[in-house]
């Protein structure tokens, strides 16, 4: 995707963190314990383009499969900033997720943030996860998940995520802010919004439609404000 843009509204200060995870469905109920995502009903895979100062500047998509008892999440995003056509700034992320049971047991997640690469593993090991990145390695307890994860609301209830570029932990809070009537693709709905705040300095809002399914978001990170906007 090539997009163009002035120069005075390069986003010198986008980064990785500069987004909200990586995927979007519907199929776990606001109500669910921690880290947990329904087993029996297959999501739906959504689409969202990635708009900055009213300029389309990127896709964000996820689908999915089963394998056996598994469910296996995928998740692709790029975005291209180009000023006066030469490409200012690029950023890809493939996540590949599997769940047994509703809880995350193993994560891919390969970043290119503008040039610097990283690879992140996540494996079931024992009563937990081992966690290994750029960060180290390190163990931590099953029903966490990485932050590539905010297509299940449950993510809304944990304390810590995964950072899927890093491998660190980051401290997320959220909070939230009712009941609202939104225009998703023309149609109003029932939605619920949450503001989410994280460690690093991240916050944004997000939206879910009653029966769970993530349908925008708003993120604003180091001076920039990316929204989230579906396609289908």
């Amino acid at each position: 995707m090539d997009i163009s843009t002035s120069p005075s509204s390069m986003p010198s200060q986008v980064t990785r963190r500069g987004f909200i995870g990586t995927g979007t469905a519907g199929f776990v109920g606001l109500t669910m314990a921690p880290g947990r995502a329904s087993a029996m009903t297959m999501p739906t895979p959504l689409a969202f383009g990635i708009w900055r100062e009213g300029s389309r500047i990127g896709s964000h998509r996820v689908d999915f499969e089963t394998s056996g008892t598994r469910l296996i999440s995928r998740v692709e995003v790029d975005i291209v900033v180009k000023v006066a056509f030469v490409t200012a700034f690029r950023f890809r992320q493939r996540a590949v997720d599997h769940w047994q049971d509703g809880v995350l047991i193993r994560s891919e997640v390969d970043t290119d943030d503008d040039g610097d690469r990283t690879r992140l593993l996540v494996e079931s090991a024992g009563d937990g996860l081992v966690v290994d990145g750029p960060a180290g390695e390190r163990r931590v307890p099953f029903g966490l998940m990485t932050d590539a994860c905010f297509w299940n609301p449950a993510i809304l209830r944990l304390p810590q995520l995964i950072d899927a570029g890093t491998g660190e932990l980051d401290d997320i809070r959220t909070m939230s802010l009712g009941r609202e009537r939104l225009v998703v693709l023309g149609r109003e709905i029932d939605v619920d919004h949450f503001r989410v705040t994280a460690s690093e300095g991240t916050d944004g809002d997000i939206w879910y439609d009653r029966g769970g399914r993530w349908v925008q978001a708003s993120i604003r990170t180091r001076g920039e404000e990316l929204d989230y906007r579906p396609l289908a």
